[in-house]
């Protein structure tokens, strides 16, 4: 397993002033039991933390691959049409992730991340995550899950320093 961490980080093409890490998550899968397992994370956030990557690893091989954007008082409305359009149904427990009023937007979202990512098929995935400590980004560490165009869903995903 820490093999295929090594790989999933090197394919990232890491740069020298961007942070990175690694994560995990169980998928669950409604219906088919036996595709239920582990998924491994890797993220790498830009120098500034409030954008990056992930990736993601199912446990039937299935790679998702997408952008993340951390939310903060200066995210603009614009900036999060790529991460709501193509989803007709809010996240559970976030409602609408717009800026209809700039400051219930802030307190509301402040500290956390959202990423859409693609996989095979034109599978698609959004994960959301609230971080430890905003003002760190990423490297704090954060606490969330995703769901899968499929109906699949990853419970207990978490983001980690790999340092």
């Amino acid at each position: 397993m820490r093999t295929r961490i090594a790989a999933v980080l090197a394919s990232l093409a890491l740069g020298a002033c961007a942070t990175s890490g690694i994560g995990s998550g169980r998928l669950v899968s409604p219906g088919k039991p036996g595709a239920e397992g582990a998924v491994e994370l890797a993220w790498r956030a830009a120098p500034d933390a409030t954008r990056g990557t992930l990736r993601a690893v199912l446990p039937d091989g299935r790679v998702f691959e997408g952008e993340l954007l951390q939310i903060t008082h200066t995210t603009l409305d614009r900036e999060l049409s790529p991460y709501v359009a193509t989803w007709r149904a809010p996240w559970y427990g976030w409602g609408y992730v717009g800026v209809e009023d700039r400051t219930t937007f802030v307190r509301h979202y402040s500290g956390r991340v959202i990423a859409v990512l693609e996989g095979p098929a034109g599978e698609r995935m959004r994960c959301r995550f609230v971080l430890a400590r905003p003002e760190d980004g990423p490297e704090s560490g954060g606490q969330g899950d995703c769901e899968l165009s499929t109906g699949e869903h990853i419970e207990y995903a978490v983001l980690r320093d790999d340092g």
